[in-house]
């Protein structure tokens, strides 16, 4: 049975490439020289930006193939490649279930997933069901139904490698803080005060339709509900939530996603959380805040400290960090070395992670569709 990295392990492995390489072994499955071949499907902003560029600075990494139905962003993806001295990709483009046709060839060892998010569940169930490593963009799915699919499926083969894109997971740091909160240096946790305000300026396209993307509290906020989940070890019982969604619907007609609300979110032994989350700050407003407030002192994730009570100053982490930390490289790293050691270990954003998460993300959309009802942890799983 497979088993996960430790938090200790994956700084290890994150930063062992977070210089832009890692020196993985070679492949497992093969002989010397062998290297992983990996193909991406969604070369977008994401694919391309995150993904493509991660994957283009691993040496083991021979980038084979890639599936978008914009012509145009398969074309920079292939560019992308070549431009770094490697073999064009081949390119699949003949519609949305063109990735299925790519998942058919044996050559392929794992997958990256940078799609919109209606896509996200039914590509993970395929990738697994064709024997592929899998690295899966969040959210995990936008169903209940479809994390349940996907998480099943993981569970069911334990051999290959599988993470969410959960970055912050892999950054020494906020590892570090997650720790000592667990070790009890700020105590039992009492509030969390948690905030992403994003600029007057955001994203169109699929973004503007839940349908696709799920709505905010799915595509983006995931992340901050990921590091609530993972300090409290465990689920919210309930919440309320109210927002709006005619902020930017002239601008944008047809958009139905909320781009401003905040909520209320209760975790076991009376953890009380506030959250809000916006697209409408102007410059000098904009920013993210994830801190918990404990009866012994205080921890601020993002900003990488732990302030105790009585004590004058800040504690600064003592992870030793590169001049510039990417931790979407180190979370790249880390699928790619526990692929190619072939120990059988997972990386530290499973599967399980990216289902909680989105069940929040879920609680909290219900909520405000239902005008600041007070939804529960079990509702949401009937209901949603």
């Amino acid at each position: 049975m497979a088993s996960n990295v430790s938090r200790r392990d994956a700084i290890k492995m994150g930063a062992a490439g977070a210089a832009a390489t890692i020196g993985a072994p070679a492949l497992v499955r093969g002989a010397t020289g062998d290297k992983l071949r990996v193909a991406v499907i969604g070369t977008g902003g994401r694919g391309r930006g995150a993904h493509l560029a991660s994957l283009l600075r691993i040496k083991e990494v021979d980038v084979v193939a890639l599936c978008d139905i914009n012509p145009e962003n398969l074309k920079k993806g292939t560019d992308m490649v070549t431009s770094k001295g490697r073999k064009k990709p081949d390119g699949y483009d003949r519609g949305p279930t063109d990735y299925k046709r790519m998942l058919e060839r044996k050559d392929i060892d794992a997958v990256s997933q940078a799609t919109p998010c209606n896509w996200h569940g039914p590509m993970f169930v395929d990738t697994l069901k064709a024997g592929k490593h899998l690295y899966a963009e969040k959210p995990l799915g936008i169903t209940v139904k479809e994390l349940d699919d996907c998480c099943a499926i993981a569970k069911a083969n334990p051999k290959l490698i599988v993470t969410m894109g959960f970055q912050w997971m892999y950054h020494p740091s906020y590892i570090e803080a997650v720790e000592r909160v667990h070790a009890g240096e700020i105590g039992d946790i009492v509030e969390g005060r948690v905030a992403r305000h994003n600029s007057a300026r955001p994203l169109i396209g699929w973004f503007s339709h839940r349908k696709e993307c799920g709505d905010w509290m799915l595509e983006q906020a995931c992340h901050e509900f990921n590091v609530l989940n993972w300090l409290t070890k465990g689920h919210p019982l309930r919440l309320f939530a109210i927002g709006r969604r005619d902020i930017w619907t002239q601008k944008d007609p047809g958009r139905n996603v909320t781009d401003f609300y905040s909520a209320v979110i209760e975790y076991p032994n009376n953890v009380i959380v506030n959250y809000s989350h916006d697209w409408h700050s102007p410059p000098g407003f904009t920013g993210m805040v994830l801190r918990a407030i404990g009866n012994k002192g205080a921890v601020d994730v993002l900003g990488c400290k732990i302030r105790q009570r009585g004590k004058k100053q800040d504690d600064r982490m003592k992870a030793k960090l590169p001049p510039r930390v990417n931790d979407t490289q180190m979370a790249f790293n880390t699928w790619v070395r526990c692929i190619t050691e072939g120990k059988g270990e997972q990386p530290l954003a499973s599967p399980e992670y990216g289902r909680l998460a989105s069940h929040l993300g879920l609680m909290l959309r219900k909520s405000i569709d239902e005008n600041g009802k007070v939804v529960t942890y079990k509702e949401m799983l009937e209901t949603c």
